[in-house]
């Protein structure tokens, strides 16, 4: 089964974002996004045998010393050619986060972080994986025009998601901050 951890953006700050990405995927025929809620990549899709619940309980209380706190954003940017996203402040919370479900990850069901593990940059993504060159330069100029959809982010719980064949559902939200430090 497949599996990813994710930041899942709720209430106003998620219709906006989606709101945009199905703009985005309606004036230039992109969709790939829309496979996804919108959500922040804590821990990338990995394969694992083990079942939902299995990994739910060991990353259940990764983030209960861990306040939550809100996020600004930077504006829209891109990764190459490819890919364009709402930038984030890159905050060590984040990072906190994500090491320590990395850290559960490997001790329970052997999970080994790829190459692209290990360089991050926390980002919201409007459409990725089936934009071609052209379409991405038309992407960045119909964003030039846009305003930014979202301020501010409040990282308030991380979710596990799985893979249905179709699309990725929340399995599951814990939310940080349960026990203060």
């Amino acid at each position: 089964m497949r599996y990813f951890l994710a930041h899942i953006l709720s209430g106003d700050d998620a219709e906006r974002m989606q709101e945009l990405r199905r703009e985005i995927s309606k004036r230039f025929h992109v969709h790939a996004a829309l496979k996804l809620p919108p959500h922040i990549t804590l821990v990338r899709p990995f394969e694992s045998v083990a079942m939902p619940d299995f990994i739910s309980d060991a990353i259940a209380d990764a983030g209960d010393l861990l306040e939550p706190q809100t996020i600004g954003t930077r504006g829209f940017a891109a990764f190459g050619n490819a890919v364009w996203f709402l930038d984030l402040e890159q905050r060590k919370r984040w990072f906190e986060v994500k090491a320590e479900l990395e850290k559960r990850l490997r001790v329970t069901i052997a999970w080994i972080p790829e190459e692209y593990d290990i360089d991050v940059h926390f980002h919201l993504t409007l459409a990725y994986k089936d934009v071609e060159p052209q379409t991405h330069e038309l992407i960045g100029r119909f964003l030039q025009t846009q305003p930014i959809p979202i301020k501010r982010i409040q990282f308030e719980s991380y979710s596990l998601l799985q893979h249905d064949g179709m699309r990725w559902q929340e399995i599951e939200r814990f939310p940080l901050g349960r026990r203060s430090r």
